[in-house]
């Protein structure tokens, strides 16, 4: 049977002859990841200074404007938020919200909020959310759907933990195999949404079967960091805007995005990908 389109480039992707640099520089990592990774591991000072100057050039009332968007988007939603937790509670009785800790900006340590989406469990699973997973519940598959779990993290923007458009938060095992391309981005605050986010909005659907988080670290995690650095190094005020409002209205990600990166969804065709194959 026939892969899906996405699935089909995927696939191409993880088994070109052609070397991913990226990747490999990822997978060369992995062995030597140690609890007590050091700034050794990190990018020369004067190159994260060369990079993030974009960054930290931002003018102080973005952040301002971040907390103030999000409090009102707090109090505006707030009979959104009963609803859900009505909802939640009357699926299987179990906790409202869900929090996990992430890496926020210098790798500080912090708690992510989310409306739970999965079973009430005691018994760790994959970190990574599999097609189909049977963990997440009736209610849970709807708020995913529509993004309706991540509204809490409002909370973490107001409290200053996040921004609203950055690269997404990560675990620190995550953030340990890509210490450098972090080292970068965790100059400043991590995010509700970027452009990666955008593209990977339904990101289970590019899963096989097999190992979840191999998958994510090998084949996803690349391309996101590849994006939310592009995007970081060149962002302005309204382009953040541009991000808010797709996301909000569940619009896609533009063409222009995915320009000078080495996967370019609008470039990938199906009659290209059987072309490629048959020559």
């Amino acid at each position: 049977m026939a892969l899906p389109v996405y699935q089909q480039v995927f696939s191409m992707q993880v088994r070109s002859d052609a070397p991913d640099p990226l990747m490999d520089h990822a997978l060369r990592r992995f062995p030597s990841i140690s609890p007590g990774a050091s700034d050794a591991a990190r990018p020369p000072a004067a190159g994260r200074m060369f990079a993030t100057r974009p960054l930290l050039a931002r003018h102080r009332w973005r952040a301002a404007f971040d907390s103030l968007c999000a409090a009102l988007g707090l109090i505006a939603m707030a009979p959104l938020f009963v609803m859900i937790a009505i909802a939640i509670k009357l699926d299987d009785q179990g906790p409202v919200f869900y929090s996990h800790v992430r890496i926020g900006r210098k790798f500080q340590k912090f708690r992510l909020y989310k409306f739970r989406s999965m079973i009430s469990s005691n018994v760790e699973g994959s970190t990574v959310t599999a097609p189909r997973d049977t963990r997440v519940t009736r209610v849970g598959g709807f708020l995913r759907r529509f993004k309706l779990d991540e509204l809490p993290q409002l909370i973490n923007v107001v409290k200053g933990d996040m921004q609203l458009v950055g690269a997404r938060p990560q675990m620190e095992k995550f953030v340990k195999i890509f210490c450098d391309e972090y080292g970068e981005l965790l100059e400043s605050r991590p995010g509700i949404t970027d452009l990666a986010s955008l593209i990977f909005r339904d990101e289970a659907k590019f899963f096989y079967e097999g190992s979840i988080e191999e998958q994510y670290v090998k084949r996803i995690m690349p391309i996101k960091l590849e994006m939310s650095l592009k995007y970081a190094r060149t962002r302005t005020f309204f382009s953040d805007m541009g991000i808010i409002f797709r996301t909000v209205f569940c619009l896609p990600c533009p063409p222009t995005a995915w320009e000078n990166t080495r996967f370019d969804p609008a470039k990938h065709a199906y009659p290209e990908i059987i072309s490629r194959r048959s020559s």
